[in-house]
């Protein structure tokens, strides 16, 4: 798509509308006069008078394909300073953004760009809006092309940490089970040890009874059982007596999405948690899903203060504590980037995502590329980005877990799907977060929902591994201390993982996107065995024939 306006009639170019609701208002027009026009003839004005309680956008609808990278291009001036946006979004619910660049724009002609990869099969829209009220905006020379990438390139070469395979537990005191599954991280979140549980009242503090006591157990629990994991504690969900609102419909109470009235207390809450468990919790996530309403219904620029605050308190407790920013869900690359550009970037130390999959699991890939993207627009390429919270989830895509679910089935969940399924889209996902450069994975949770998988058994009081977790545990050997050396899809429709041990020898994981295959390896491929998920090997020469499936196999 090319569209520079020229010849167009009316108040807007061809294609082109207004997006306004909410009581917010614009106006359009073609503007011709010397001085205003970038090229040609012709360019698009657009004010923006009036946001109201929502927003006025100029749109573009284009026909997106699903899984395939774009790159939107703009050029643009504007009658002063004015603060805009470029973004690639879907057009129907839940409105996810492939792509977005945010940038303050002055008189001079500017060229912005955004880049992405399209996540859906329904149309979409490229969108154009602005802070800035009362403030015209000229546009131009507006394109839309496909990119050619290879998606799963390894953004890094250096060797997957220990931490990339972690749990959320959140069923402690019916049990405290432990099986081996290779967890080196645990996020606290479900555990009823938010700030709203432990600060019931202005500056009443209980570490003997109730959800202190509770904290204290599960650090306890966690590290007397492995003293090397590491623990993610999820701040905020405000008490009701600190809300600005305590009477706002919270997902986890009353008052518990609202921002706190006194930032002085936010300060208090950090400081006591910090100071108690210095040493113990090292990494502190600010806020779950920070763009979800139900969570976090305040401005912005406050949560970047209470990042500023708990960083500040953070690091005085201990140089060694790691603030990762707010978890945002599929639909909140917008959020994110408005917190990054309002200064929150200035004060995180790790980026997090939450990317639940189903078994079309190169959705992740989508998800974490198009992160990457406004990342880099904003000069954080080389933060670590943690994957908080997570897990095979068929109310992502039901449409993928259908197909290999019984027949006659209208919907399922992930717990229903036949093992080697949920296995494969496992181990798929671990290797598409690995090569993205993925530090942090926690599968939400150890003891199952009714839609993800258990890692651990409720029959042995969950000391013992699934055969879910068991696959998770295969999957942690194959990959801790190993690093990818390269990767893609064949023509024949397989992955190939080229890997380095971290014996430094090389490795092959490899599955099929295209049903089950009778494959060879090639011959110059230094292999003996063939592992499989269920923990179980065969021999397996260079050369010779073996059926290869959607789980992946690992060729050592």
């Amino acid at each position: 798509m090319n569209s520079n306006f020229e010849g167009a009639t009316g108040s807007v170019g061809p294609g082109w509308r207004v997006n306004s609701w909410n009581g917010a208002t614009a106006s359009t027009a073609l503007e011709a006069a010397s001085g205003l026009v970038i090229s040609g003839a012709l360019s698009q004005k657009f004010v923006v008078q009036t946001k109201g309680a929502g927003d006025a956008q100029l749109y573009y609808s284009y026909a997106f394909q699903k899984g395939k990278r774009y790159r939107a291009t703009v050029k643009m001036r504007a009658g002063s300073s004015a603060a805009v946006s470029v973004f690639i979004r879907k057009d129907t619910p839940h409105f996810e953004v492939a792509a977005v660049n945010s940038q303050t724009i002055g008189t001079a002609v500017t060229t912005i760009s955004c880049e992405g990869i399209y996540g859906s099969s329904d149309i979409g829209s490229l969108r154009i809006s602005t802070n800035t009220m009362n403030v015209p905006l000229y546009i131009d020379d507006v394109v839309i092309e496909e990119v050619t990438v290879n998606p799963v390139a390894p953004s890094t070469h250096a060797a997957a940490p220990s931490t990339l395979f972690g749990t959320v537990i959140n069923r402690f005191g019916a049990h405290r089970g432990w099986p081996e599954l290779g967890l080196k991280v645990v996020r606290l979140w479900d555990t009823g040890t938010t700030w709203a549980h432990l600060e019931t009242c202005d500056n009443c503090w209980d570490f003997n009874t109730g959800a202190g006591k509770r904290l204290d157990l599960l650090v306890d629990y966690i590290k007397s059982n492995d003293a090397n994991a590491e623990i993610i504690y999820t701040m905020g969900q405000t008490p009701a007596w600190a809300a600005v609102d305590p009477t706002s419909v919270g997902a986890y109470g009353a008052g518990t999405n609202s921002p706190p009235k006194d930032l002085a207390t936010w300060r208090r809450y950090v400081k006591t948690l910090a100071t108690r468990y210095k040493g113990r919790i090292k990494y502190w996530e600010l806020w779950n899903e920070a763009d979800y309403g139900g969570l976090y219904n305040g401005p912005v620029p406050t949560m970047v203060e209470m990042a500023r605050i708990a960083r500040e308190e953070l690091k005085a407790a201990d140089p060694a504590n790691v603030l990762i920013a707010p978890s945002y869900t599929g639909a909140g690359l917008l959020w994110l980037n408005s917190f990054f550009g309002s200064g929150g970037k200035n004060y995180v130390d790790a980026i997090a995502i939450h990317g639940y999959y189903a078994l079309d699991v190169e959705g992740l890939l989508t998800g974490v590329s198009n992160l990457r993207s406004i990342m880099k627009n904003h000069g954080l390429e080389n933060k670590p980005i943690w994957n908080t919270e997570g897990g095979l989830s068929c109310t992502i895509n039901m449409a993928s877990c259908l197909a290999a679910a019984p027949a006659g089935k209208t919907s399922v969940t992930a717990m229903e799907l036949p093992i080697a399924a949920q296995r494969g889209a496992l181990a798929r996902g671990f290797a598409f977060m690995w090569t993205n450069g993925i530090v942090n994975f926690n599968h939400y949770t150890l003891e199952g929902t009714p839609d993800t998988p258990a890692l651990a058994d409720p029959a042995t009081n969950y000391t013992t591994q699934t055969p879910f977790g068991i696959a998770f545990l295969t999957s942690s050997k194959w990959i801790v201390g190993s690093s990818v050396v390269d990767a893609y899809l064949t023509p024949e429709g397989i992955y190939v993982f080229k890997i380095k041990t971290a014996a430094n020898k090389a490795a092959y994981m490899v599955w099929s996107t295209k049903g089950t295959l009778k494959v060879r390896t090639p011959t110059t491929w230094p292999i003996t065995k063939l592992n499989r998920l269920d923990s179980t090997s065969v021999a397996l020469s260079a050369g010779s024939p073996f059926d290869l499936t959607d789980e992946p196999v690992l060729l050592n």
